[in-house]
């Protein structure tokens, strides 16, 4: 008996990627807290985030197709976007 793995092609891995919180608020310019903040608020899509044991993960397939949806970045919250420069 023969053991093979199955070969991933570069888009179904890229699609399947899953990215922690500090890398998807990196990602889009916010803090950790403001990327909770948001999602608690329900500025980010329900789908994007999902748990892997106790952590939160998010689908960076999904990330970019929202991104590309809204045109940009989610919403501000707290101090951080108060920033006029």
């Amino acid at each position: 008996m023969t053991n093979r793995k199955a070969a991933l092609s570069p888009e179904l891995a890229a699609s399947a990627r899953l990215l922690s919180a500090e890398q998807t608020a990196e990602l889009l310019g916010i803090t950790v807290r403001s990327l909770d903040a948001n999602i608690s608020r329900g500025f980010l899509p329900a789908d994007l985030c999902i748990r892997v044991g106790g952590s939160k993960r998010f689908r960076l397939a999904r990330l970019i197709a929202w991104l590309d949806e809204a045109g940009g970045k989610p919403k501000q919250t707290g101090s951080e976007g108060s920033d006029n420069a």
